[in-house]
């Protein structure tokens, strides 16, 4: 195989991998582009750092860096405020005086946590499911749950709700 059939191939291999992670991340379709593309940064990072005797293949070492950069882009996205395409389909689904309190009240991941866990837009889901979705630890989603509930009781304690 001639050398520049194998790096076609490697990267074909490369935009399926970040697509397939950005579908099971969760990410909205108008994010996969931006998935791939970080997917393709991670393909030159692992083409730098793979050292062949090491234990892992080239394609294993590949995934691995791809898995990293999109990981890497969906906390970005949270970082800059941006919200999941299953968040806005929560905030379409409530009454707007409960959403506009929610929305003073509560961060955007205190009030995702909330939305997936609770099943808003969907099915319920665990903490652990959640804190893949989200990039963070089970137990950080765990944290971010009894915050987000604490904030409210607290807000509706001392404002109230109308």
């Amino acid at each position: 195989m001639d050398p520049s059939s194998e790096e076609s191939t490697l990267l074909r291999y490369t935009k399926g991998v970040a697509l397939h992670l950005a579908q099971r991340k969760r990410l909205p379709p108008d994010q996969w582009d931006d998935a791939i593309s970080e997917g393709y940064l991670g393909y030159l990072e692992a083409l730098k750092s793979w050292k062949p005797g090491k234990g892992a293949s080239l394609k294993s070492w590949i995934y691995f860096k791809v898995n990293s950069r999109v990981d890497r882009m969906r906390r970005s996205e949270w970082r800059w405020g941006r919200r999941l395409e299953a968040q806005e389909e929560v905030d379409n689904s409530i009454d707007p005086l409960l959403e506009a309190h929610i929305e003073r009240v509560l961060d955007d991941r205190e009030w995702a946590v909330l939305a997936l866990h609770l099943g808003l837009h969907g099915g319920k889901r665990t903490m652990e499911e959640i804190g893949r979705e989200l990039g963070v630890s089970s137990r950080t989603a765990i944290r971010l749950k009894a915050s987000a509930l604490r904030k409210l009781r607290g807000s509706i304690d001392t404002e109230g709700f109308t």
